[in-house]
């Protein structure tokens, strides 16, 4: 047997729409429209920030919140305009940027607590984003000289 049920509800003054279909699956999609995004990504998003290193592939996060990497994936293209690795590796380099000007970890322990695995590639990737090498942003950013 297959319904879908519609739901509006106010939780602390955010108006939400919870969309629940059953078909055999019993899959709940919680919209926030005042907010034009989707909880799970929204929720997908501030995991992310707050847990800058570990494992972000797409299969993980999306085992994580209990949803498929396709509709994890097609969910961050549509509401984001960005890619799923886009958004985690701006994250990462987002990190990197507060670590190196707000910390006086080592720049291998920054890459380390990133989750990477070699400073070549870290570097180079560092370099693209903000057109300099993290010894450099450091050294010319950095408040901890």
């Amino acid at each position: 047997k297959r319904y879908t049920h519609v739901v509006k509800c106010n939780v602390d003054n955010i108006q939400f729409t919870i969309v629940i279909q059953n078909d055999n699956k019993n899959q709940a999609i919680i919209y926030s429209p005042s907010e034009g995004c989707n909880i799970v990504l929204h929720n997908v998003k501030n995991y992310i920030y707050n847990h800058a290193s570990g494992d972000f592939s797409l299969k993980t996060i999306a085992g994580v919140f209990s949803v498929t990497p396709a509709y994890l994936s097609r969910v961050f293209k549509q509401k984001t305009g960005k890619n799923y690795n886009e958004f985690t590796l701006q994250v990462k380099m987002k990190k990197a940027e507060e670590m190196l000007k707000n910390s006086s970890y080592s720049i291998q322990k920054i890459i380390e607590i990133l989750g990477y695995t070699g400073e070549d590639y870290f570097t180079r990737v560092f370099r693209i984003y903000y057109g300099m090498t993290p010894r450099e942003y450091r050294n010319k950013k950095g408040k901890l000289q």
